[in-house]
C-alpha cells in the first residue's frame, strides 16, 4: 500500500521557502504553493497563457487537467516581474 502524502504545515512551507538559495526555485515553490499547480504545470507555463488575472493551464498531464486558475493577490507581483523578465516566452524563464 502506498503511503499516504500530507500537505506542508505554514511552518514547513516557510522552513522550504527559506532555504532556497535560487530564485527561480523561490519562485517556483511560491507560486506552486498559491496556484495549486503541479511543478511542471509552472514550468511549462508559457506567458501566452498567463493573464493579469489568471493561469491557462492547457498542457497539463491530461486534458481533464486543463483549467483557469485564479492569480492570488499574494503572487500578483512575482507573476508581474516574471512576465517582465522572461528571456524565452515563460513564466520561469530558463
Amino acid at each position: 500500500m502506498a503511503a499516504q502524502q500530507k500537505a506542508f504545515r505554514s511552518e514547513e512551507y516557510q522552513k522550504l521557502v527559506a532555504a532556497s538559495k535560487h530564485p527561480t526555485l523561490t519562485d517556483l515553490i511560491v507560486l506552486a504553493a498559491y496556484a495549486g499547480c503541479r511543478i511542471e504545470e509552472l514550468c511549462i507555463l508559457k506567458t501566452e497563457n498567463v493573464a493579469h488575472d489568471r493561469f491557462e493551464i492547457v498542457n497539463a498531464k491530461s486534458e481533464a487537467g486543463w483549467r483557469t486558475i485564479p492569480i492570488h493577490r499574494e503572487i500578483k507581483q512575482t507573476v508581474a516581474r516574471l512576465l517582465d523578465t522572461t528571456e524565452d516566452g515563460y513564466l520561469l524563464s530558463g
